[in-house]
């Protein structure tokens, strides 16, 4: 295999004159340097994008921004390939730049001569040989008379913002490897659209689709960085010139040169009554989409029509510009242009109020949009609950309460803020499930687990349609030659979407189970196991049955007749505060006509789970902190769930064994297998269930029953012998819940966190790696921690239990959350409860940790924000505050 080192453009701007290869060709090592001219004989137009094909393989007599690829070193040593490319002189004739968004609209440098839509969205391809400009689109949109509003209007206010460029960074960066050997291609890739990739190499090569493959394996993150084409089309131009496999990995320096988020700016300007109602918005924003369009022109248009925010506003304007610059290309990232807009159209509404003498929270009651009317589109909006999640978000910070903000360096602040956006729909998921002869299931879908948990998710629901333990699916990887279509994983879609088609494909194989039974003479609802059912049909263990699920969501299409119309999913709401030491956010989401289809868990949350619920737009953050949570789903009506009002209420409790011994911590070990930790029973979290459909006993039962050969518990003997059917019965279950004596019906399946959320409104515990592997589902159960997420409720019968919420009076912390907060040992806090019940753990069996035991007990707590140093810290703030007081 051969690896690919870059050489990049030194200026922003400029012609190409020459490339000097000569000194690098002498390298010993070098087996070949590729330029453009090399890419052009294979490859006769090297232009690849999303939304306009406009991106060269390589740069064609022309550089448009700092650090493009100019050319590539090949050698089997990438030291010798980098050692090459340094050597490498290019010549360029530099020409005039442009780098700001708003001069870029009328300034006489033109990055690109002339636009070239690549034609996958219709709405473009008018744009098709437009020449001499720089703005890739101009979306607008109008509703009412804005001007009219404005001139009635007793105050207008007008604010303009600027954000900056932002870069995803995540921890594995751009890679890619082709082989092929001339009539085909295998890529392996780290990217969220496999099907995507698939399509456009192919269309770069002149071949059909089954000529080329795409392989994505678990990713190191991704959001929103790895979508379409970055290194694909070179790596597969540059395996087809050697015909030999060609890599190319990029350090975390290059990965600023390849995609950003979208400089911006947000010129906005309101019309207000003198009562206080927003009657007329105009909002004017530039998108600086760097050389190259990416997906620029849809973040202008999907996030552009949501610029006014979710407020009830009759009269509305929007000029939304895609914008050419000559910096590096900017793209999607968590949130698709929202964060840029919400974060200046809730600072205009804060102005606003501060100007007119009023509460910033009842300026918003006044005008934010409800149920039943139409959002600046002309979309009725439906289930949105803004109105709920704003007073939710009130009376969890104590909005009418005096608020102390300190005299010292630090000061606290509060601040409360709504916003809204743009869902990815409709969109096209396809799933195959394969079940086999002995009951085993293979699952087919296109979905990426890039930390997320999508294959958990996704198995967990083909398990729930056929009645079998999730151990029993095997979800394959994006493999193009056998995964089917799916659009992509982004957009908070994939459980949603790809969920959807497969359960569509779980049932499709279900329905034919039910025949070949019909067919071999079994009368309906007979529970014969699928292993039985097959060696009737086949005499022998035998054969296959295979299910298909498509899903794309209904819509309906804007009709220019009708302007106020419906459509299926638009928006996905949110509410955030921020607070000293309590700052959350509650978030609504749009549900439509098929609400019915419940799940236990979102059906709309983030594709990437390394986020999971935990979605913080980048400059919000930078003001203050904010978590959120998602939505269960509940026919007929919007569940809204609460948030937990501090970061976590840990509750003293010692680590015990299975057998009720105290575990030392030699006694804890923890191992990695790739990319899963398993953990002794007696571990760092206490006893914590590696699956949920494996039983293992209730630690707080495990001292009634040591020692004893006990049978094999009933519920599995049950699943053995049913086969297709478990016994879903509810059960009532009494115990003691931070420190009050509760019951509550569970089903077999419910786990501890779904327990907690459903039935007693307790989110300090919250599911997010699904596998009890992160701890931001940790509770304590007589006494030991948890993973509530893997924990069956039913196992809490008679216990005691003890989440975050039960830690302080309520009227003063616990020095442990008092450590945390003073050493600001969270960011967005998803995390937080979790690690203060560890901490709370490790200072009562060692009231003066050092580093190794610290980092010892939680090594079972997951940061994705990585504020482990503050952590570390706010351990040791907490035993110093501890030993004060029991001095």
């Amino acid at each position: 295999m051969l690896v690919a080192k870059l050489v990049r453009s030194t200026v922003a701007h400029g012609r190409i004159k020459s490339i000097n290869i000569d000194e690098a060709s002498k390298v010993p090592g070098v087996y070949r340097i590729v330029t453009s001219e090399d890419i052009v004989k294979i490859i006769p137009h090297p232009y690849y994008g999303p939304a306009f094909h406009d991106q060269p393989i390589l740069a064609i007599g022309k550089v448009h921004y700092v650090g493009e690829p100019v050319a590539a070193v090949l050698a089997s040593d990438p030291h010798v390939a980098e050692e090459a490319a340094r050597l490498i002189v290019v010549d360029y004739e530099e020409l005039p730049a442009v780098f700001d968004e708003v001069e870029a609209q009328k300034s006489k440098i033109v990055v690109h001569e002339q636009l070239k839509p690549a034609g996958t969205f219709p709405d473009l391809k008018h744009l098709h040989g437009v020449r001499d400009t720089n703005v890739a689109l101009d979306f607008q949109l109008k509703r009412g008379d804005a001007d009219k509003a404005f001139a009635e209007a007793d105050h207008v206010f007008e604010h303009t913002f600027r954000t900056q460029q932002v870069l995803h960074v995540p921890l594995e960066p751009y890679v890619s490897i082709a082989e092929t050997n001339g009539t085909s291609m295998t890529i392996h890739t780290a990217s969220q659209s496999p099907s995507f990739v698939r399509l456009e190499i192919a269309r770069l090569l002149g071949w059909p689709e089954n000529r080329v493959r795409v392989r994505v394996p678990f990713l190191g993150g991704g959001f929103g960085g790895k979508l379409y084409i970055k290194l694909e089309a070179l790596v597969a131009a540059l395996s087809l010139i050697v015909l030999r496999p060609v890599k190319i990995s990029l350090t975390m320096e290059e990965q600023f040169y390849t995609l950003t988020k979208h400089a911006s700016t947000f010129r906005i300007k309101s019309a207000v009554s003198k009562d206080g109602k927003v009657t007329g918005r105009e909002c004017e924003v530039w998108w600086n989409g760097g050389a190259y369009a990416d997906i620029g022109p849809r973040i202008t248009q999907k996030s552009g029509f949501t610029a006014p925010g979710p407020y009830d506003i009759d009269n509305v304007k929007i000029d939304s510009y895609a914008l050419y610059t000559n910096l590096p290309p900017a793209g999607a990232l968590r949130g698709f242009g929202i964060p840029q807009l919400v974060w200046a159209y809730e600072s205009h509404t804060d102005l606003i109020a501060r100007a007119l003498g009023v509460d910033p929270l009842d300026f918003r009651r006044k005008n934010i949009l409800r149920d039943g009317r139409p959002q600046a589109t002309g979309t009725v909006v439906k289930d949105m609950g803004a109105e709920a999640c704003l007073e939710r978000a009130a009376q969890l910070i104590n909005w009418n309460t005096p608020f102390e903000r300190g005299k010292g360096t630090i000061k606290r602040g509060r601040g409360i803020a709504v916003g809204f956006k743009a869902s990815i729909s409709p969109t096209t998921s396809i799933a195959v499930v394969n079940v086999a002869a002995d009951g085993s299931c293979t699952l087919f879908c296109g979905t990426v687990d890039m930390g997320q948990g999508s294959d958990t998710a996704m198995a967990q629901l083909v398990a729930e349609v056929l009645n079998i333990p999730a151990e029993m699916v095997h979800v394959v990887h994006s493999n193009t030659d056998i995964t089917p279509y799916d659009m992509a994983t982004l957009g908070s879609r994939s459980t949603f979407h790809m969920g959807l088609a497969v359960k569509l494909a779980a049932e499709d194989a279900k329905a034919k189970l039910e025949a070949m039974a019909k067919e071999v003479g079994l009368p309906p609802g007979s529970n014969v196991p699928i292993r039985e059912l097959f060696e009737r049909k086949y005499k022998m263990q035998a054969g296959t049955v295979v299910g298909t699920g498509s899903y794309i969501p209904p819509y309906t299409s804007p009709d220019q007749q009708r302007p106020v119309r419906e459509r299926h999913a638009v928006l996905d709401g949110g509410c955030d505060r921020s607070g000293a030491g309590d700052r959350h956010r509650d978030r609504p989401h749009a549900y439509r006509e098929d609400d019915q289809r419940r799940r236990r868990r979102p059906l709309d949350q983030p594709a990437d789970r390394r986020d999971a619920i935990v979605r913080r737009g980048d400059h919000a953050a930078r003001l203050h902190h904010h978590r959120e949570d998602g939505v269960r789903g509940r026919s007929g009506h919007q569940c809204l769930v609460r948030r937990l009002q501090d970061p976590g209420h840990p509750r003293s409790a010692g680590l015990h064994d299975q057998r009720g011994r105290r575990c030392q911590p030699a006694q804890r070990p923890l191992r990695r297998q790739g990319r899963r930790r398993i953990r002794h029973l007696g571990g760092v979290a206490g006893h914590r269930q590696r699956s949920r459909r494996r039983y293992r006993r209730a630690h707080h039962l495990a001292a009634d029953h040591a020692g004893k050969n006990l049978p094999r518990h009933p519920r599995r003997r049950e699943r053995a012998t049913r086969g297709l059917m478990m016994s879903t019965a509810k059960k009532t279950i009494s115990f003691e819940l931070n420190g009050r004596l509760v019951t509550a019906d569970v089903a077999p399946h419910h786990t501890l966190v779904e327990l907690l959320q459903n039935e007693f409104d307790l989110f300090g515990a919250r599911e997010s790696c699904a596998q009890g592997l992160c701890g931001c589902c940790t509770a304590v159960v007589n006494g030991k921690a948890v993973s509530g997420c893997l924990y069956l409720a039913s196992f809490v019968d008679g216990a005691t239990v003890q989440t975050v919420e039960g830690l302080s009076d309520g009227a003063k912390l616990d020095p442990v959350q008092e450590a945390f907060i003073e050493a600001g040992a969270f960011q967005c806090g998803f995390c937080t409860p979790g690690f203060i019940l560890m901490t709370k753990q490790l200072l009562d069996a060692h009231p003066a940790p050092d580093d190794d035991q610290i980092r010892h007990y939680l090594a079972g707590n997951l940061c994705r924000c990585a504020a482990y140093p503050e952590i570390v810290r706010a351990v040791k703030v907490a035993a110093s505050k501890r030993k004060n007081i029991a001095a």
